[in-house]
């Protein structure tokens, strides 16, 4: 995952969330749709168009992406700001494995300059495996 979505292995983070907090940071807007992506072989597969939202090629199964829709039919321009409580959303903060040691102290900064507590850790992903 870091390799994959991370240009520097070394500066890179990653959200932990769960669709609950995501709905619930959203204000549990019902407009909002939250959904996993269904991957299809679009080959042997007909996608109707109402699905068409909810699903991916097969090639990125890997991703197991949850999507969110928001439903406004009078919207007439593209993009849509969201407020969203970021305590709420956010259960944890992890630090990159190949992150060197001077940059979990500056997240940790970085997030309460911007006035947020949230649990930030370091992955454990390159320790040693006890055996």
């Amino acid at each position: 995952m870091w390799k994959l979505y991370s240009t520097s292995m070394s500066h890179a983070v990653a959200i932990q969330t769960t669709v609950g907090s995501t709905y619930a940071a959203l204000g549990k807007n019902p407009n909002i749709s939250i959904g996993r992506v269904e991957y299809v072989d679009f080959d042997a597969y007909f996608a109707n168009i109402n699905g068409a939202f909810w699903r991916k090629r097969k090639s990125f199964e890997h991703e197991r992406e949850v999507r969110l829709l928001v439903r406004d039919h009078h919207r007439t321009s593209l993009g849509l700001a969201l407020p969203c409580d970021i305590p709420t959303l956010i259960q944890s903060v992890v630090v990159s494995p190949k992150a060197p040691g001077w940059f979990l102290p500056l997240v940790e900064d970085l997030t309460a300059r911007f006035g947020f507590q949230l649990p930030i850790k370091k992955s454990r992903l390159a320790e040693q495996p006890f055996f």
